[in-house]
């Protein structure tokens, strides 16, 4: 049995990440769930011979995966919601939004995954209110840290 000084001692440790700060974007999921009702009743397949198409979704799926959790923990203990520090590590020195980049990763390997032309469909209505949104957080971004966001935003690109 642990000592009670051991069991304040654990309480105490903070997370490294936060994974509060994996967004769940309104229009990546809104189209997803159009999509998967729209396919319900009015299936129209992406290909006719979705194997290799499949594979190439779980491929996307798994890179998009792998892209979120860089976002997260590079974000670490930080709220990205209201942030104190301009995050510029990996993977945000390739990308001033990765995490948008890969929600948009995973939800096109999600329609390549169950061979649906819908999310291909409101692709791009996804892409232009992701869009909206990454232009109000820049705004914030500019406001909250200045010439250094303006530097960053100058070497470093919005999206791929």
């Amino acid at each position: 049995m642990a000592s009670s000084q051991q069991r304040r001692r654990w309480t105490h440790v903070q997370p490294s990440i936060r994974w509060q700060n994996v967004p769940i974007p309104e229009p990546h999921v809104t189209a997803l769930v159009l999509s998967v009702v729209l396919h319900a009743f009015r299936p129209i397949q992406l290909v006719r011979q979705p194997h290799r198409v499949r594979r190439f979704g779980w491929v996307l799926i798994a890179l998009s995966v792998s892209g979120i959790v860089a976002a997260v923990r590079a974000a670490g203990t930080e709220t990205i919601e209201n942030p104190k520090s301009l995050r510029t590590a990996f993977p945000y020195s390739h990308s001033r939004n990765p995490m948008y980049v890969a929600w948009t990763g995973l939800y096109v390997g999600s329609g390549l995954l169950w061979n649906s032309v819908w999310p291909f469909v409101f692709l791009p209505a996804v892409a232009g209110w992701t869009h909206l949104v990454v232009r109000r957080e820049e705004a914030t971004l500019a406001r909250t840290f200045g010439a250094e966001y303006h530097e960053y935003r100058a070497t470093v690109r919005r999206y791929l």
